[in-house]
């Protein structure tokens, strides 16, 4: 494991760059206790600030591509949620995915997940991880633009239950626990263990496009029905499903 005081750009995007070395390829964990050139989604900025975690993995892989493709998608944000259950001494109902990468608490962002694939043919061959968990500090809103109030595990776990070497420990061993069930060819659970924990299904959602530059569009808004097998939304009311855009569910969801 390689762990950084601070990191001077993305170690997400360090693992990537590199080259596939052949079979005697290893797994590796990289940390930062805080940094400059964090990213999310889209490259939108991630504040690491100490005392949250920022996790970077690399994992050599020898699986077809398709269904597994999608099932390594939904595979960090799935660990992450078995992680905070077994750091938890209660179960919390407020807490869930938002739909596509992000991990929320009664509301408030307290993480957020990459992932992404090296394939070679019909295979996958590598596959990177990046998770980021606010657990000492809830990083301030970029200025301007549509984002979710950010959270921290602090205002939910104990500082026992939220001690740095703890969560990583119990989070590298669920992203073993969810790679294992893929190697097994279970990725189907992984699939069905994202739509349990999924915040969408059943609530009332808008949908904006994502530019890289600019202000947002709605493109469309409805309830959840459901999320389908490749990662896409059903929405009632829309003939074709959301496959792309950021998604922000509506204060009178539960209501209306």
């Amino acid at each position: 494991m390689v762990i950084e005081e601070e990191a001077t750009s993305s170690q997400y995007d360090r693992l990537r760059a590199r080259p596939l070395t052949g079979a005697s390829e290893q797994p590796e964990a990289w940390v930062a206790l805080r940094g400059r050139g964090f990213h999310g989604q889209r490259r939108r900025p991630w504040q690491a600030v100490r005392g949250n975690l920022h996790l970077s993995v690399s994992v050599p892989l020898d699986l077809p591509a398709g269904p597994d493709s999608l099932a390594w998608t939904m595979l960090p944000a799935v660990a992450v949620m078995g992680a905070l259950r077994a750091l938890a001494s209660c179960p919390e109902p407020d807490l869930g995915i938002k739909w596509v990468n992000d991990i929320l608490h009664r509301g408030a962002k307290v993480g957020g997940v990459l992932s992404s694939v090296v394939q070679d043919g019909e295979r996958l061959r590598r596959g990177h991880l990046g998770i980021g968990l606010n657990i000492e500090a809830a990083p301030p809103l970029p200025p301007g633009g549509d984002a979710i109030a950010t959270g921290c595990l602090a205002r939910w776990l104990s500082p026992d239950q939220r001690a740095h070497g703890r969560v990583l420990g119990v989070l590298l061993g669920a992203l073993a626990a969810n790679i294992d069930l893929l190697e097994q060819g279970r990725g189907g659970r992984i699939v069905q263990a994202y739509r349990a924990d999924s915040l969408v299904v059943g609530r009332r959602v808008r949908v904006l496009d994502d530019p890289l530059a600019g202000p947002a569009r709605e493109l469309c808004r409805g309830r959840v029905l459901a999320v389908n097998k490749d990662l896409s939304l059903t929405l009632d009311g829309q003939r074709e499903p959301v496959r792309a855009g950021r998604v922000f569910m509506l204060e009178d969801s539960l209501t209306s």
